[in-house]
């Protein structure tokens, strides 16, 4: 399951910076004085209703197809009520996240279209799981509808039990033990991977639910690629720690950023050379 931030906007053109100084009050170089202003509430904007139908899209894995007790899927953006992060600010999205732009309302009905299509529409649902996520490498055994529960991945072997787990950047990983019938889904942030979030998950199948981890099958759902995502030397000291084969994870890039050579300051912390992440 997948909350979805809004579309990532092109990198802002030094004069598109300027412009937004200008609208403030300030200057390249320069800053003009303005009277305090009362603060005014954030006011969340109003959506439109969806023109779209509720079609909800799933990814799923077709070596799963032979399995008719497991349901399973990896969610899309199409098929939801929430209009606010389209284009056209018409279009119907499934965005699955409490964000504080999106009204709870449409993220409850979101989830619940979401159950219904994983349930591929069978008259009796399952009870969805979820988690307040938080980076770790905390692992939960449930077998009925809990209190809120804040960690990272959701075991269990109990039927009528829809483990879910909310990912943007992050990878999403499902497990299946076919023998025992027990089943993981874990938030493979790169905390929760240096934390071996995983590899303590198939551990805890293995104590609680007798899995052979030699029979265990995964899905990888959808995740960003290293193409996209940048990431500072603490990453890169804390994966050398763990994994051998570190060095293929990463590559190194130079660029040049004309709003950072004109704006230097914004980019400076306050923390002595050496003492601080770039």
């Amino acid at each position: 399951m997948e909350v979805m931030p809004p579309a990532t906007p092109h990198p802002p053109t030094t004069h598109q910076v300027d412009e937004m100084f200008a609208a403030v009050g300030l200057r390249h170089g320069q800053r003009n004085t303005r009277g305090p202003k009362s603060a005014k509430p954030r006011k969340i904007p109003a959506q439109k209703k969806a023109t779209t139908s509720v079609k909800v899209e799933l990814l799923r894995n077709p070596a799963w197809a032979n399995y008719p007790w497991l349901l399973h899927g990896f969610s899309t953006r199409p098929g939801g009520l929430t209009t606010l992060y389209s284009a056209d600010r018409a279009t119907g999205e499934l965005n699955l996240g409490y964000t504080a732009a999106d009204t709870h309302a449409n993220v409850d009905k979101n989830r619940r279209h979401l159950v219904r299509a994983v349930s591929q529409e069978s008259k009796s649902l399952p009870t969805l799981v979820t988690l307040r996520q938080i980076h770790s490498g905390l692992i939960h055994e449930v077998h009925e509808k809990a209190a809120p529960l804040q960690g990272d991945a959701l075991v269990t072997n109990e039927a009528n039990l829809l483990l879910a787990i909310q990912t943007a950047d992050c990878v999403p990983i499902l497990l299946v033990d076919p023998e025992n019938r027990a089943v993981a889904a874990f938030h493979a942030g790169w905390r929760g991977t240096v934390k071996r979030i995983v590899e303590r998950g198939v551990g805890l199948m293995r104590a609680r639910f007798h899995s052979d981890p030699a029979k265990l099958q995964a899905a990888i759902g959808p995740s960003i690629g290293q193409c996209c995502y940048a990431v500072g030397e603490e990453v890169v000291s804390e994966f050398s720690s763990q994994f051998a084969y570190s060095a293929e994870l990463f590559r190194e890039v130079f660029d040049s950023d004309p709003v950072k050579k004109k704006y230097p300051m914004l980019f400076l912390t306050a923390r002595a050379p050496g003492h601080s992440n770039i």
